[in-house]
C-alpha cells in the first residue's frame, strides 16, 4: 500500500443508495476517504451498486476489478 487515509465515523453519504444500514459505513468511508474504487464480495447488498455510474466511486468486486485493471509483474 502506497498510503493509508483513516476516516472516522463515517456514517452516511449525500447520495441516495439502498444498502443496509450496516453496509453504511463502509460505503460512506470509502466515500469519505476519496477512494476511486469500492472492492466488495458482498454482491447481494452491494450488487445494485456495481452498475451505478452517478456514484462518486465505483464498486467493484475484486475479480472485476483484476478484469478491469490488470495487474503486471
Amino acid at each position: 500500500m502506497a498510503s493509508v487515509t483513516l476516516v472516522a465515523n463515517a456514517q452516511t453519504v449525500t447520495f441516495m443508495v439502498d444498502l443496509p444500514v450496516k453496509d453504511m459505513p463502509v460505503l460512506a468511508a470509502a466515500v469519505t476517504a476519496q477512494a476511486p474504487v469500492l472492492l466488495t464480495g458482498d454482491v447481494q447488498h452491494f450488487g445494485r451498486l456495481m452498475a451505478r455510474r452517478d456514484l462518486p466511486i465505483q464498486v467493484m468486486t475484486i475479480r472485476e476489478f483484476l478484469l478491469t485493471y490488470p495487474v503486471c509483474g
